[in-house]
């Protein structure tokens, strides 16, 4: 009663017409459900008032309080329980199409990571093959390495063993005489054969020649070398 006295009679009016609809909506909830189960209202009417003012007073607050709101204010409320509704459906929305757009990215991220694994697996088997070529490439070079070494060695050994015989040869050429005859502007004391000659001084070899005939070639003044000082010795070879 308290809050009746705070009403206005616009007030009032609006709690009567919401108490009536929510009135014939509990009344109908009522009927349905003694229909459901088969009672006979006519018989049961202290049932039903018991039933609509358990209602009545269990929505009365509610009523006032909506009795109370002006009919702009209402309708701003109204206005905001749809456009709740309206962002509450569009937030499904986004929600079911984000759900949507994640199982085709994981889609998508399985698919790439199987293309993604099978590419790896066939640069690796591409990385193998061209590895194997080259190893097989070097291993041909390196024996053609080997077998030319192996010539080239054999070789090396052959010029050797040639050099070690012609030192060998050489070695059977007779020592150098010690020097016994001095020279003169005739060659007097000098044979006409051929050979090699040695020209010391003192008790050193200062010059090596051939000739073919010794005692010409070793007179004073026809060697561009030769002096008086000078020991010769010689040896005899075949021209």
């Amino acid at each position: 009663m308290e809050n009746n006295q705070l009403l206005t009679n616009a007030d009032l009016n609006r709690a009567q017409t919401l108490l009536t609809t929510i009135a014939k909506a509990v009344l109908d909830k009522i009927v349905i459900k003694k229909i459901n189960l088969s009672f006979n209202l006519h018989r049961d009417r202290r049932f039903l008032e018991d039933e609509f003012e358990k209602a009545i007073k269990y929505h009365c607050n509610k009523l006032i309080t909506a009795a109370k709101v002006g009919p702009t204010v209402l309708k701003e409320l109204n206005d905001g329980k749809d456009k709740r509704k309206k962002a509450r459906k569009a937030l499904s929305d986004e929600l079911r199409s984000s759900r949507n757009k994640l199982k085709q990215l994981n889609f998508e991220i399985v698919n790439a990571e199987k293309i993604a694994k099978r590419q790896v697996t066939k640069k690796c088997l591409e990385e193998r093959k061209l590895w194997a070529k080259r190893l097989s490439s070097a291993k041909e070079r390196l024996i053609k390495i080997c077998e030319t070494h192996e010539r080239e060695s054999l070789a090396w050994a052959d010029n050797v063993k040639s050099i070690i015989d012609k030192s060998l040869l050489c070695n059977l050429y007779p020592d150098v005489p010690l020097p016994t005859f001095k020279p003169n502007k005739e060659g007097y004391s000098l044979p006409a054969a051929s050979g090699v000659y040695f020209l010391w001084s003192r008790d050193e070899i200062e010059y090596v020649g051939q000739a073919k005939k010794l005692c010409q070639r070793l007179r004073l003044g026809n060697h561009h070398i030769l002096r008086p000082d000078h020991l010769i010795s010689f040896v005899f070879i075949d021209s």
